[in-house]
């Protein structure tokens, strides 16, 4: 009898041991995330051949995400997300490549459009299996910018099959006219223009979870240490330029600019994975001299959500 129980124990044992290996495995796959921009470099290309892309101005990185070779490598089976934003002077065409495993899943290409910048950006959700490699390309004869802006970036904010359900957070700056910031400041005796302290205000606020965070029409405040997913986009009519940064704690993250180009409109589209400590602010500015538009149909977005706590 008491070898029976000594086995049953025994058996007891290795199911709970397979069962903490799993769960280990699934907060494992739950915490995956980087998040890297191209960096100070100027313009890349363009080459006769295709090149894979190096975001070496990492944010966050879990660990998967190898900046020296540009490769992510999935380290549980699971479903990913990834996004890719895309810089450019438009004097020359800009076309990039989201790769699995040497195979092209989605694309942005920019054609040549006067002499001014534009950006491209896109997004997949990819089944990976443990081992599989992602990463970016640059297209023979096209061309990507970035400057300390850090304009083009690449980014896998999580795992999305997480078994711990986290909160969200939607910003819609609901504007129904242009918003331009254009302040004058004397300063040794002359006017200058600079851009305003203030953050954008977001007329129409979307919680998903009641007291989630401290939220305020302006600034975000990580209510726990963290790694957050952020993602605005801002619409205009390119008559002028539109500029916004991606604040943290008074420090810029990511940018997009939109250049004048004529009377139309058009929308440009940034995101990044950040570490937060608790009571940290992320927020969004218009910078000096440009402006934003939104109206009923809600153009102008800032979102963000917590992928997993630290």
């Amino acid at each position: 009898m008491l070898k029976g129980l000594e086995a049953k124990l025994k058996d007891t044992e290795k199911q709970f041991e397979k069962k903490l290996a799993n769960l280990r495995s699934e907060i494992q796959g739950s915490r995956v995330a980087f998040g890297a921009s191209i960096s100070n470099v100027g313009n890349i290309g363009p080459y006769n051949t295709e090149i894979t892309l190096l975001y070496r101005n990492v944010y966050f990185n879990s660990g998967s995400y190898n900046p020296a070779t540009g490769i992510f490598t999935a380290p549980v089976r699971g479903v990913y997300y990834f996004s890719f934003s895309g810089h450019n002077m438009s004097s020359r065409p800009m076309g990039l490549r989201l790769m699995k495993n040497g195979e092209q899943m989605v694309t942005v290409y920019n054609h040549p459009a006067e002499q001014r910048y534009d950006t491209g950006t896109n997004g997949m959700t990819l089944q990976l299996a443990a081992g599989d490699q992602v990463y970016m390309r640059l297209r023979p004869d096209t061309w990507i910018h970035d400057n300390n802006n850090n304009h083009s970036t690449f980014i896998a904010p999580q795992n999305v099959h997480s078994p711990v359900p986290v909160p969200s957070w939607f910003f819609f700056p609901h504007q129904k006219r242009n918003t331009r910031r254009k302040v004058k400041e004397k300063i040794r005796g002359k006017n200058q223009r600079r851009e305003r302290v203030r953050p954008l205000r977001a007329h129409r606020v979307d919680k998903r979870r009641q007291g989630a965070a401290q939220l305020s029409p302006r600034i975000f405040t990580a209510p726990v240490r963290g790694v957050y997913y952020f993602s605005f986009s801002g619409h205009n009519i390119s008559t002028r330029p539109m500029g916004l940064r991606l604040m943290k704690n008074g420090e810029q993250m990511v940018t997009v600019y939109n250049h004048a180009a004529g009377n139309r409109y058009e929308t440009a589209t940034n995101d990044m994975t950040l570490q937060l400590a608790a009571g940290d602010q992320v927020y969004m500015r218009l910078r000096a001299n440009t402006w934003i538009y939104d109206n009923n149909n809600n153009h102008s977005t800032f979102i963000g959500h917590l992928l997993f706590p630290l």
